[in-house]
């Protein structure tokens, strides 16, 4: 191949002075190309390439916010195979399911993916968790679905049932304001902290609300 000026690439783990049980002609035969380290791609390269990609897997791509695919490109950090396909797994269980692109609902999706040994995904898989329970106990107990919790709506029994839902989880996980928000379609500092304020201000005034807070809890702790 060399003699008739054939390209050839070759790789391995280690440099070619490195290598182990081949002949010394040959590793000098390496060792004169062209040497070239080639590392794992940057969260900026693997965030660039899902964006990319997007748009060949749904007809709408700004429907996925950017996010979500940050968490992803934080998540699947060696192989742009399973990046791709940890993404074509997160748009297939949003679609089939009919549930919105959210950030929670990436760990949903992926949950059999992610390596426990990421200490912060884990983190994160089993806050999305907690916020999933919340919702749909707060759900089952007002009676409304948990895509109107999730919703824009601003109907007074579904603004109630999630306002509800936001100061559970605030209260019970401790969660900043802004991550969830997240969970709520992006909702802004000043709409979760409302949502808090309203809430404990009702627990205050109203006896059945305080009722309702205590139930919920009961049944949230027995999780």
């Amino acid at each position: 191949l060399y003699q008739n000026n054939k390209q050839m690439v070759i790789t391995s783990d280690c440099p070619a002075n490195q290598l182990k049980n081949i002949m010394p002609r040959l590793k000098s035969r390496f060792g004169f190309g062209l040497s070239v380290d080639i590392q794992t791609p940057s969260k900026e390269l693997r965030l660039d390439i899902l964006q990319k990609k997007v748009p060949y897997m749904i007809s709408n791509p700004s429907d996925i916010p950017i996010e979500a695919l940050e968490m992803i490109a934080e998540t699947f950090i060696t192989n742009i195979r399973d990046l791709e396909g940890a993404l074509r797994r997160y748009i297939t269980y949003c679609v089939t399911l009919d549930i919105p692109f959210t950030v929670d609902n990436v760990y949903l999706a992926l949950e059999c993916l992610i390596p426990e040994s990421v200490s912060s995904v884990s983190k994160e898989k089993s806050n999305a968790k907690r916020v999933k329970d919340v919702k749909e106990t707060v759900s089952d107990y007002y009676k409304i679905p948990v895509k109107d919790i999730e919703s824009a709506s601003r109907k007074q029994n579904i603004t109630f049932a999630r306002q509800m839902a936001i100061y559970l989880i605030r209260t019970e996980y401790n969660l900043p304001l802004k991550r969830i928000g997240e969970f709520f379609g992006n909702r802004d500092h000043a709409t979760i902290s409302h949502s808090c304020d309203k809430i404990l201000a009702l627990t205050k005034g109203d006896p059945s609300v305080s009722q309702d807070v205590d139930i919920l809890l009961k049944i949230i702790n027995n999780f």
